[in-house]
């Protein structure tokens, strides 16, 4: 698959796009089996994807009202070439993995739990990316609350970034915060189950962590000496280090200071130039290609592993209770490679098939919509 050109200086956010696909799904290794807790804060992660996305799409966002009309148009557009591939080869794929384990069950003679969430009317509000707000629909794949939280915050960002002086923007985080907190303390029992993402909690974080992007955006694209110093990239680092050890204390209130940090090393990273050429740039140009895939597929394949290798879902429960760390180490890196392995070469198939040839057809669309009128 082609590399599109890139400005050195965002090689290495592709990188560290494609390290925080890898950390979530190392988060839910740890999760799904095992009892090294460390990784626990990885979660946080998703945070970190706002963020960068903020930062990414500012110069694809209505800048002024003079031709508000259009450029929103154009944003929405690319915005939907650039999700829903991915989403239909997601769903699509989830669907087939569930019926084949069905088949499979049947086959082998054993009893089968339907899992009553998989009717149409949570199929179509998956396809839409509504996972947001009909969570049973999120139970499908999972992973795509984040996606659809990103998606309407970025629809939301569309009137507010244009007003002047960042102003639409910090009442975008502002209006961020008051979500999250609301949906932390009043969505208690969703969110003991599963974490703070659906409703106002995920739409929240989604506000937050964009705006605090598109912010830092803005300040790299104005060169401010004072924030791009090198001293501030220790600084950066030494943040997500103290972020990465509050989730012990904090919990999920971790969140509210996640996007702030998160922002700051963006920032940073978006000053360092890497060539696209040289081995490490192409490297890093790979890893962020393949980030959305990875993402999007791994808990998929995750699933299929633990039916494939009787896999349990709670460590407690297996035969070698009490294992070794050693043990679990060894459990952890077979499945999570194997896992990655699994997403990666389902995201390239993508790529090729179906995302490549959809995205295609949105930028010819796209240059129409921009040619002028005879």
């Amino acid at each position: 698959m082609a590399q599109p050109s890139a400005p050195h200086r965002f090689v290495l956010l592709d990188g560290l796009r494609g390290l925080a696909a890898i950390g979530i799904l190392a988060f839910h290794v740890a999760r799904d089996g095992s009892p090294v807790w460390v990784l626990d804060p990885l979660y946080l992660l998703v945070d970190f994807f706002f963020v960068l996305s903020g930062f990414v799409l500012l110069p694809s966002l209505p800048r002024t009202f003079s031709n508000f009309g259009r450029e929103s148009f154009i944003f929405i557009v690319k915005r939907i070439f650039r999700l829903w591939p991915m989403v239909v080869s997601v769903i699509a794929f989830s669907a087939l993995a569930y019926h084949f384990t069905v088949w499979d069950t049947h086959r082998q003679g054993n009893g089968f739990n339907y899992d009553v969430t998989r009717n149409t009317h949570n199929y179509i509000a998956a396809l839409l990316l509504l996972q947001m707000w009909v969570p049973k629909a999120l139970l499908l794949v999972t992973p795509l609350w984040s996606l659809s939280a990103e998606w309407f915050a970025n629809i939301a960002y569309i009137p507010l970034a244009p007003i002047k002086r960042t102003l639409g923007i910090v009442a975008g985080i502002l209006a961020g915060y008051y979500l999250f907190h609301q949906g932390l303390n009043h969505d208690t029992k969703w969110i003991e189950f599963v974490g703070p993402i659906r409703g106002k909690e995920a739409f929240g974080r989604a506000m937050i962590g964009f705006g605090f992007g598109l912010i830092m955006r803005m300040i790299a694209d104005r060169t401010n000496r004072w924030m791009t110093n090198p001293a501030w990239l220790i600084i950066s680092l030494w943040l997500v280090w103290w972020l990465y050890n509050q989730h012990s204390d904090r919990g999920y209130n971790t969140i509210y200071f996640a996007a702030p940090v998160f922002a700051l090393l963006v920032l940073q990273a978006s000053q360092v130039s890497i060539s696209h050429e040289s081995l490490l740039g192409k490297l890093m140009l790979k890893l962020g290609a393949w980030s959305f895939g990875i993402y999007a597929f791994h808990r998929i394949v995750m699933d299929l592993w633990n039916y494939v290798t009787a896999a349990p879902l709670h460590w407690y429960s297996t035969p070698i209770y009490m294992a070794p760390n050693k043990v679990w180490h060894r459990y952890m890196w077979e499945k999570g490679i194997t896992v990655t392995l699994i997403s990666v070469a389902l995201t390239i198939a993508t790529a090729k098939f179906i995302e490549g040839p959809l995205q295609r057809r949105g930028e010819k669309l796209v240059q129409r919509i921009n040619a002028p009128s005879k």
